[in-house]
């Protein structure tokens, strides 16, 4: 509480000039982020827990091939409006991904990689729900018992009561922020699963 916060925050806006910005905040930083611009647009439900069950799986998922490269950061950019080609790209290495595939055509894809207390599902992008719990639940069949976490927008209240049906307990809640101009989005792709907290 000696404005050290504040001080890096404003340095961060000052270096970042014109960009839009956007963060998920903790209620601890709310009042902060508020402060200097930041406006509130979602919130994210944090879910984890040892998988209990292992969930059928009705949809067509795959392993991701190298004939997908281009699908994944594509995919993405039409979910969330921005170009994260970076993070996927260093995300690659140390995780595992799959595509969901319907009509022989790729629409949506998951990562899995090793995280905190176990393993963490996302990015995850979808066309709709049914989609991201086949995605989901492709990586909770293969670690029933072992401890995952999936952070998850809070559109689609279904989604966080399956995931509860499978181990996966609401634990924590946080607020998605922006400064600036708020990127439009494709309707045929959604994130239904975060990077983390920190990427979105």
């Amino acid at each position: 509480r000696q404005g050290l916060a504040r001080r890096l925050l404003q340095e961060i806006l000052t270096q970042a000039g014109q960009r839009s910005l956007t963060l998920n905040a903790t209620q601890d930083g709310y009042r902060l982020y508020e402060s200097v611009g930041f406006r509130p647009t979602r919130r994210i439900h944090q879910h984890q827990g040892p998988v209990s069950t292992a969930p059928a799986i009705t949809e067509q998922v795959r392993p991701l091939s190298p004939a997908d490269a281009e699908l994944v950061p594509a995919l993405d950019r039409s979910a969330t409006g921005v170009d994260r080609r970076t993070v996927l790209q260093a995300l690659a290495p140390v995780a595992s991904e799959v595509v969901l595939e319907r009509a022989n055509r790729p629409v949506g894809f998951a990562f899995i990689r090793t995280f905190g207390r176990g393993l963490v599902i996302g990015p995850v992008v979808a066309p709709d729900r049914v989609g991201a719990m086949a995605l989901i639940g492709y990586w909770l069949a293969r670690h029933a018992g072992e401890f995952v976490r999936v952070d998850i927008p809070d559109e689609d209240s279904a989604l966080g009561k399956w995931l509860e049906q499978q181990g996966l307990a609401k634990v924590d809640v946080v607020t998605t922020m922006w400064r600036g101009t708020i990127p439009t989005v494709d309707t045929t792709a959604r994130v239904y699963g975060l990077v983390n907290q920190a990427f979105g």
